[in-house]
């Protein structure tokens, strides 16, 4: 599963892109990724994940929520999205609350 991740200059105590130098490879940690990997663990199953930066190849952000849901919408980004709003954290840990 790829999981769209917005690409933010505040607020990275929720969520943080970076790079890894030796490997190449995208890491997203923070907050809301802790929430995500959290929930994805208690799945019965293995599901594979990958976090997806919505960002331009510089590493800047791509646009706003609205542009990637509108992305997600047209059928260009074929990803689910993380939400990075509080609203949204607060569901997640209702849920996990349920469980």
């Amino acid at each position: 599963m790829k999981i769209a991740v917005p690409v933010k200059v505040g607020f990275t105590e929720f969520v943080k892109i970076t790079k890894d130098p030796s490997t190449k490879r995208t890491v997203a940690t923070g907050f809301s990724i802790d929430v995500c990997e959290a929930a994805l663990e208690m799945l019965p199953y293995a599901l594979p994940y990958e976090f997806i930066p919505f960002a331009k190849s510089d590493g800047s952000s791509a646009g706003t929520n609205n542009d990637l849901c509108y992305q997600l919408y047209r059928g260009v980004q074929k990803f689910f999205m993380l939400q990075l709003q509080q609203n949204l954290v607060t569901h997640i840990y209702d849920i996990l609350n349920l469980i």
